[in-house]
């Protein structure tokens, strides 16, 4: 009778054996780093992966290592491909379960490191780090932490971790795919940057009137505020409505309406929403998390005229 623990629900076509269940004294070999901390950084020289890169650049894979470099020194550890590091301290027990595999060879691994060196025909080292910063192993090994001020992990620990793996090819499968994940996450992060950026600077520029959009040239009017929008509009109030406070609001976002009874409402629910109505926070107003109304129902606090002004234009100014 097959373990159904051993047996996943969701697998890759052509694969339907039960995983296997070993500790892991038994599927790989341990060492530890040696030496070095920060303040043997230099501009350049041999590149290191000290603990804290686990840390503030977390990575699966390590393909390469362009920013920290030391001058090598008697003693010192060096990487090989396939290997896979676990911090031996850190902070807080979830912060210290997590591993990388570190996919070149000749880094130095400084101390505080602990050394994984699976055994590659049985274990794929991408599929084991993950395993340790995600998997039941994670909570494993945060169970195994000691300590209060600074948590410990040593090889000791790490070897009585029991892990379930499948075939070696189905683990490469599995890497694969978070690998490919994690690549289109980044991208898309450098993308999201350009388009913050790209549009601070149209902020600017438009605003400053430096750029024009075709066809225009006419220069702006200035009014105050008051001359092309109602403030705090008062409004007949239904006995059943929809009600919005500033705990509703997030990033510029509606995240929940509550429903509510003219009798139950809080006293400064006095405004009955419209479409192309502003929200504008005046408490704690640095967070700017203001709001275009462009749905129905509910309670508002600035109304423009929509035949002279555009609420959009007025949602960028604040």
């Amino acid at each position: 009778m097959k373990n159904e623990n051993l047996v996943p629900k969701v697998r890759f076509k052509g694969f339907s054996d039960p995983w296997e269940q070993r500790k892991l004294k038994l599927l790989a070999d341990f060492s530890k780093g040696a030496g070095y901390s920060k303040k043997d950084i230099i501009d350049q020289g041999t590149p290191i992966v000290l603990y804290g890169r686990l840390y503030t650049n977390y990575q699966v894979n390590i393909t390469t290592i362009k920013d920290t470099f030391v001058k090598v020194r008697t003693g010192s550890v060096f990487s090989e491909c396939n290997d896979v590091i676990v911090p031996a301290s850190g902070e807080t027990a979830e912060d210290i379960a997590r591993a990388s595999h570190v996919y070149i060879s000749g880094a130095v691994l400084g101390g505080d490191l602990n050394i994984i060196k699976p055994k590659i025909n049985i274990i794929d080292s991408s599929f084991l780090a993950l395993c340790i910063s995600n998997g039941q192993q994670n909570k494993e090994l945060i169970k195994r932490a000691q300590g209060k001020s600074i948590v410990h992990l040593h090889n000791s620990d790490l070897k009585q971790v029991v892990l379930k793996y499948p075939s070696k090819r189905n683990q490469s499968m599995i890497a694969r795919i978070f690998d490919k994940t994690d690549n289109l996450i980044a991208a898309n992060e450098d993308k999201l940057e350009q388009l913050k950026t790209l549009k601070k600077l149209m902020m600017q520029k438009i605003f400053s009137q430096e750029w024009r959009f075709k066809g225009f040239t006419d220069p702006w009017e200035q009014r105050k505020l008051c001359q092309i929008a109602t403030i705090n509009p008062k409004s007949v109030i239904s006995p059943h409505f929809l009600y919005v406070d500033l705990e509703s609001v997030s990033q510029n976002r509606v995240t929940q309406y509550k429903a509510v009874t003219k009798d139950d409402a809080p006293s400064r629910a006095q405004r009955l929403a419209k479409k192309g109505d502003i929200f504008f926070q005046n408490v704690r107003p640095y967070q700017k998390n203001n709001l275009l109304f462009l749905t129905r129902q509910i309670t508002s606090l600035i109304r423009t005229s929509p035949e002279t002004f555009n609420g959009s234009l007025l949602m960028m100014d604040f």
